[in-house]
């Protein structure tokens, strides 16, 4: 068990590899499809992404999986910040 110590940071630095590269593919497709429906794209298949890395029954498949994860999470808690901020002061607006 003593070898398997880098497995646990490498799935996490894989994760947060995944948000790096989620900002940039997602950001672009955001331009084209627009905020909204890339958002919901996201958020209906953020569920079966997270229920299958929790059944995942090995490393590297897990590992694989919560790099997907980071992709799909970083655009949707962006894309959710960015429509709130657009709907709070929308009506601010003159």
């Amino acid at each position: 068990m003593c070898d398997a110590k880098y497995k646990v940071p490498l799935s996490n630095t894989m994760f947060f590899l995944g948000v790096f590269c989620g900002a940039f593919i997602f950001g672009i497709i955001s331009d084209h499809l627009g905020r909204k429906k890339t958002l919901a794209i996201c958020l209906y298949s953020h569920i079966p992404i997270s229920l299958s890395v929790a059944f995942m029954p090995e490393y590297i498949s897990f590992t694989v999986l919560r790099f997907i994860l980071g992709v799909w999470l970083q655009v949707s808690d962006y894309q959710i910040a960015i429509i709130l901020y657009d709907m709070i002061y929308e009506t601010f607006a003159f």
